[in-house]
């Protein structure tokens, strides 16, 4: 009989292996462990065989390490994905270029009222008999405006596509409109 030939009982290779004997009928079905025989096992191919099974694993092992992380920032960002999703569904999450369209049109109706107060205290300023007289004309027409400007709604399409989100339409104008509960007023008021 060759050094080849020998065979060991599952309770003997195991002994070898350090492993238990069950665990060497395990790998016996897996085939990793070759058997010639009821209960019998070659001895060097099963050590041979067992070898290769723990470079397997140990290859696998190291591997992951990278995939595992790769697969963890993966669902991570699915998560923030899922997570910033469900919030703009909730409202609670908005566009940053929706809000910049938002306060483009708030400073713009700003200075737009802002723009029309010489024309709606001009004449009453020049008829001022003192300076108290025109601080408290121009301290009205300001909290004048100041009023007008709490009360005026700011709407924005909600249904606007990326391109009418970045303030851009096809005509180059910014698509938002303003409101106030006055509208039978004119713009710069009375003279």
């Amino acid at each position: 009989m060759s050094k080849t030939d020998i065979t060991k009982t599952a309770k003997e290779l195991s002994e070898i292996l350090d492993i238990t004997d069950r665990r060497v009928q395990q790998l016996s079905k897996l085939g990793v462990i070759p058997k010639v025989a009821r209960g019998r096992y070659p001895l060097f191919k099963a050590i041979h065989g067992y070898i290769k099974y723990l470079r397997e694993l140990s290859l696998e092992s190291d591997a992951p390490s990278d995939l595992k992380d790769a697969k963890l920032r993966s669902e991570k960002a699915r998560a923030e994905i899922l997570e910033l999703e469900a919030a703009t569904k909730a409202g609670e999450l908005v566009h940053k270029d929706h809000v910049s369209k938002i306060w483009t049109s708030i400073t713009s109706l700003i200075k737009a009222k802002t723009l029309t107060l010489p024309s709606r205290v001009g004449a009453d300023v020049y008829a001022a008999r003192n300076l108290n007289e025109v601080r408290s004309i121009l301290e009205d027409a300001v909290q004048e405006i100041l009023i007008e400007l709490s009360e005026t709604e700011i709407e924005i399409d909600d249904t606007s596509t990326n391109r009418e989100l970045s303030g851009d339409s096809e005509d180059g104008t910014n698509e938002s409109s303003s409101t106030t509960e006055a509208d039978d007023q004119s713009v710069g008021g009375q003279l």
